[in-house]
């Protein structure tokens, strides 16, 4: 019969191994960068199309838009779980449903100024705001991504301070391109 009893350091020395398996299971879940181009271009297809409706005053188009950002969410999200075989804590809301705080202040500067633009007949403009805010979509998603593989276990609910700050100036910067523009 095998001697089942542990003593500190034979149990402490297993812990390890296990953190250290852990550890090194964080660090290879998740997506590709194939994932957060593909996201970025949803995204920004998403916000060109919206930004459409909201100009011509179509809810069909806005509808078509929310569609797209659905669709290419539930895709990448059944893409990058049959991939890995494994469920990310925070992943879908944080990169894939843009919960944080830059991936979500990002996307209203680029909505607004996409739809601003929309209004304007500035197509080109739109474009460009589409794709800034679907870049800085999977940049955010980037950015949780190797926030959570450093630290699995802490809770990355709250921004850091760092990408709050950002986040203001971005939207300060915004609101004063549009007074000056318009």
């Amino acid at each position: 019969m095998e001697n089942t009893e542990w003593g500190p350091d034979r149990a402490a020395a297993a812990l390890r191994e296990a953190e250290a398996d852990r550890m090194a299971l964080a660090g290879r879940i998740g997506p590709s960068r194939r994932f957060l181009v593909a996201l970025g271009l949803v995204i920004a297809v998403h916000i060109g199309v919206v930004a459409t409706g909201f100009a011509r005053q179509q809810l069909w188009i806005i509808g078509v838009g929310l569609a797209i950002f659905v669709v290419g969410a539930a895709v990448q999200l059944w893409v990058v779980r049959r991939l890995s075989g494994v469920w990310v804590a925070g992943f879908a809301r944080h990169v894939v449903l843009g919960t944080g705080a830059l991936a979500s202040g990002t996307y209203v500067v680029a909505l607004g100024a996409a739809t601003w633009a929309a209004f304007a007949e500035q197509w080109w403009l739109v474009a460009a705001a589409a794709v800034a805010g679907g870049a800085a979509y999977s940049v955010a998603g980037r950015s949780w991504l190797s926030r959570q593989r450093r630290d699995p276990d802490r809770s990355w609910s709250a921004e850091p301070m760092a990408v709050q700050a950002t986040m203001v100036v971005v939207a300060l910067a915004g609101l004063a391109v549009l007074v000056l523009v318009s």
